[in-house]
């Protein structure tokens, strides 16, 4: 398995309060590919019966319609029609988790990579909000002109801008 690389070692520190990481993967026939990583998500569970906050849990409620079969209904028709026929919505407790992703073993969501083998992965820079993530990805992404150059595999930025309709690719 590739482990992350920052700065040229295996063993750093990630940063306190970081959220995530833009990376570059190289692989094999020199090909590349630059993404972004979260290094946590939020899991929602049920409330504990007992009524107890799970430990690093923040409790929420929400106003919930089930159906005959006690399924929750999630469509906004199927809500409405719900409401006609006297259904009210009842507040249910969930405790929401942080939870660290899979960033460790993380190999990219993007399909072009699928079929090329890694040979190293690469934290570039680590982000501190959602939004400064999103940036430096983009930032990364422009900067390294991944759409022009044939060596990335990347083919969009933000689903807006692809590779197959730019005029100058490849120079």
């Amino acid at each position: 398995m590739t482990r992350w690389v920052y700065k040229d070692t295996h063993n750093f520190i990630v940063p306190e309060n970081a959220v995530g990481f833009v990376y570059m993967i190289v692989f094999e026939e020199d090909l590349k590919y630059i993404g972004k990583k979260s290094i946590t998500g939020k899991q929602t569970l049920p409330a504990k019966k007992d009524g107890t906050i799970r430990e690093n849990a923040e409790r929420i409620a929400k106003l919930v319609f089930r159906d005959v079969h006690n399924k929750i209904i999630v469509s906004r028709k199927d809500k409405l029609q719900a409401r006609k026929e006297g259904l009210k919505a009842k507040r249910e407790y969930y405790d929401v988790l942080n939870v660290e992703s899979s960033w460790r073993t993380y190999m990219s969501s993007s399909e072009e990579t699928a079929n090329h083998t890694p040979v190293s992965k690469h934290i570039l820079q680590w982000a501190y909000s959602k939004k400064e993530l999103t940036y430096l990805e983009n930032k990364y992404l422009y900067s390294y002109e991944v759409l022009e150059d044939p060596a990335y595999l990347n083919k969009n930025i933000e689903g807006r801008f692809f590779a197959g309709e730019l005029k100058n690719k490849g120079k």
